[in-house]
């Protein structure tokens, strides 16, 4: 059978668990202190400590976990297998991937800096038309007569078209993100479920 508890030690224990760190801290520095609330005063101290570790580790591990953390390693995921692919893929498929992992690279860049990714975003869209008024005054997407001079402006509207479609998948992506008022949780289901709707039309064209 245990023995019954000291009553002057619950009664030092329930003391020390309402004093405060400092006062706990003073205490121990009395060189007077008797040796039973010396013991409790330590061991009410360690508590405390244990305690503010454990609430630290749990805190950690709740934002390593966060939604906005998964989301943005996977979008760091998606950019080391795009840039892998880049050199295992063939140029069509490549392409066609890079076009179904855009949003989920770029969506989350957009929302996690939105004034920068709207700003980029508008420089991307932008871009196109800046791109096409240039080569306009140059003269470089008039049609013109000669023996290779056709060829060159196909090949110039070609570029302005491929141009204009990556940075609009770009500035698209990006400004998806920027501009989402959900959470992250939120934004993540969005692009799970665009991307598997992409890649179920892709294969059903193949």
């Amino acid at each position: 059978m245990p023995p019954p508890p000291d009553p002057r030690q619950t009664q030092l224990e329930a003391l020390y668990r309402q004093a405060s760190t400092a006062q706990l801290q003073r205490r121990l520095s009395d060189p007077d202190l008797l040796p039973q609330a010396r013991e409790v005063a330590q061991a009410e101290l360690q508590r405390r400590e244990q305690a503010r570790q454990s609430a630290a580790v749990a805190t950690q591990a709740g934002r390593s976990r966060s939604p906005r953390n998964e989301l943005l390693m996977v979008a760091a995921g998606a950019a080391v297998l795009l840039l892998v692919l880049w050199f295992v893929m063939p140029a069509e498929g490549f392409f066609l991937f890079l076009a179904i992992m855009l949003p989920t690279v770029l969506a989350p860049l957009g929302k996690l800096y939105p004034a920068w990714g709207k700003a980029l975003a508008g420089v991307l869209l932008v871009a196109p038309a800046v791109l096409g008024g240039w080569l306009w005054r140059r003269g470089e997407l008039a049609w013109q007569g000669g023996d290779y001079r056709p060829l060159g402006t196909l090949i110039s509207w070609g570029v302005l078209l491929a141009v204009w479609a990556l940075c609009w998948a770009l500035g698209g992506s990006v400004l998806k993100g920027a501009l989402h008022r959900g959470s992250w949780d939120a934004l993540s289901d969005e692009l799970d479920r665009e991307r598997s709707r992409n890649l179920e039309d892709l294969g059903r064209r193949g």
